[in-house]
C-alpha cells in the first residue's frame, strides 16, 4: 500500500483485506461500520489458541484444588448445621449415641455451661458417670462424643475432664483416640 496518508479502519470479516468500510476490493463483500473487523481475524485465532494453550493446563492443575476446597467446605458447613443445643437428656440418652448427639451439642456445651470449678458431683449431674475407657489414662473422666468432625476423620472424638485435688475440674478438653 502506498503511504497517501490513509489509514484503514479494520479488516474484511470475509477474506482479511485491511480497508474502511464499504464494499471490499477483494471478495466484493459489502462491510459497514458494524462488521468492520478492528483486529486481523488470523491474529484473533492467534490470541484464542494462545489463551486456550495457557487456560486449559491451569484449569486441569487448579480443579483438583478447587474440588478438593469444596469438599471440605460442604463438610463444614454440615457440621455447623448439625449443631445441637446442650440437652442433658439427650446427652445421656444411650439411644442417641449412634446418631452423634454429643459430638453435635459439645460445642454448646462448652460455651453455655463452663465445666471449670464444678465438682465430680455437680459434672455427673450434668453429663453422667462417663464413659469406660483406658485410652485416657492421665483424665479422670471420659465422654464419647462421636466420630470426628472434619473431612475423613477416622478417629472418635471425646470430651476428657480432670479434677484438682478439691475435687473440682481444673482442666478439660475435646481429643481424639490418637492424641490421648
Amino acid at each position: 500500500m502506498a503511504d497517501n496518508g490513509y489509514t484503514p479502519d479494520g479488516f474484511c470479516p470475509k477474506c482479511a483485506y485491511q480497508m474502511s468500510p464499504g464494499r471490499c476490493p477483494e471478495c466484493g463483500t459489502e462491510v459497514s461500520v458494524a462488521t468492520l473487523a478492528h483486529v486481523h481475524p488470523r491474529r484473533k485465532r492467534r490470541r484464542l489458541i494462545i489463551a486456550a494453550a495457557v487456560l486449559i493446563p491451569l484449569a486441569i492443575l487448579v480443579s483438583p484444588c478447587v474440588l478438593f476446597l469444596g469438599v471440605v467446605s460442604v463438610d463444614r458447613a454440615r457440621e455447623y448445621l448439625g449443631r445441637l443445643n446442650f440437652d442433658a437428656r439427650a446427652w445421656s440418652d444411650s439411644a442417641q449415641l449412634d446418631q452423634n448427639v454429643r459430638i453435635r451439642m459439645v460445642d454448646d456445651l462448652l460455651a453455655r455451661h463452663p465445666l471449670r470449678g464444678l465438682s465430680r458431683e455437680e459434672v455427673a449431674g450434668l453429663l453422667g458417670a462417663g464413659d469406660h475407657t483406658a485410652s485416657f489414662p492421665n483424665w479422670a473422666l471420659a465422654y464419647w462424643l462421636g466420630r470426628g468432625r472434619g473431612f475423613m476423620a477416622m478417629d472418635s472424638e471425646w470430651l476428657v475432664i480432670d479434677f484438682d485435688e478439691g475435687g473440682r475440674v481444673s482442666k478439660y478438653d475435646v481429643v481424639r483416640d490418637s492424641n490421648p
